[in-house]
């Protein structure tokens, strides 16, 4: 008997897990002062539009973000990576999901993820996003008037960044090695205080970026099932690739502001558990 209500639990945590907890769509409203600078922008990563992934989840993020939009006019939409979970035959999907995001008459700007590269050739993301005049950038700045924005490049496909083993990009040693590999590249970013978006919170670590500015990334979605977050801060095992492993939420990181979202997706399994997707809702102000 006792078995058979493991089982009973076990399947409903499995079933609160797959269809209700990933559209439990948490819209974070955040205020973050960086000189100079004055925007309300929504940020959403990690779609990892897949197998397993209902299209009404998308639908549902939709009707979040339009509510957000009338409720106080944004200045841009950022999107910040993964938009597909390895298999090209969803893109038709992303495609639908941008051109709905292009009816709101808002800018967007996006980065490509580590997930844009894998077994998927980046440049046929970059027409889908840029087909709905999504502009996207890679080590860009774009000054917009009240606010400048950077847009970083996906860090784990460069050679400064990971070294190839066994024919994959997996990080190189200790977490100090990675931030220290950062900090000596060289993006042309500017002087004054700035937005950085970037799929890999690792950008935080660029020189280049002043002092005060506000870097928002996602990547590692806060672990995704919940144990995966304590061990996933403290095992190589468990990192998706980056020092901050499957940490999320704000701190500051050498005089810079840091957020991490967890993203609206679900990477390998379509499964979330104490680790709620999110829509960040940042008010900027200089």
């Amino acid at each position: 008997m006792f078995l058979a209500y493991i089982v009973i639990f076990f399947v409903l945590i499995v079933a609160y897990s797959w269809l209700i907890e990933p559209m439990a769509f948490n819209i974070q409203k955040i205020k973050a002062h960086v000189p100079g600078n004055n925007a309300r922008v929504l940020f959403i990563s990690d779609f990892h539009m897949g197998r397993g992934r209902f299209w009404f989840r998308y639908t549902l993020l939709l009707r979040k973000i339009m509510a957000v939009q009338n409720e106080n006019a944004l200045d841009a939409i950022l999107l910040g990576g993964d938009y597909l979970d390895f298999d090209i035959r969803y893109l038709p999907q992303l495609e639908k999901f941008v051109e709905e995001l292009s009816r709101l008459n808002v800018k967007m700007y996006a980065v490509l993820g580590d997930h844009d590269h894998k077994k998927i050739d980046p440049e046929l993301i970059r027409n889908a996003l840029r087909k709905h005049n999504v502009v996207v950038l890679e080590d860009e700045l774009v000054d917009l008037g009240s606010w400048r924005l950077f847009g970083a490049k996906e860090l784990r496909f460069d050679v400064e960044y990971d070294v190839k083993k066994n024919g994959r990009n997996v990080p190189d040693g200790t977490r100090e090695k990675i931030r220290n590999r950062v900090r000596e590249m060289n993006p042309e970013i500017g002087g004054t205080p700035l937005i950085v978006i970037s799929h890999n919170p690792d950008a935080v670590y660029f020189r280049q970026i002043p002092a005060e500015s506000l870097v928002i990334a996602g990547h590692t979605h806060g672990g995704q099932i919940w144990p995966l977050t304590w061990f996933g801060y403290r095992s190589w095992k468990f990192v998706p690739g980056g020092t901050f492993g499957s940490w999320s939420g704000r701190c500051e990181i050498e005089k810079k502001q840091l957020i991490i979202s967890n993203g609206v997706g679900c990477s390998a399994w379509p499964l979330r558990l104490g680790r709620r997707p999110d829509v960040l809702v940042v008010q900027i102000s200089g």
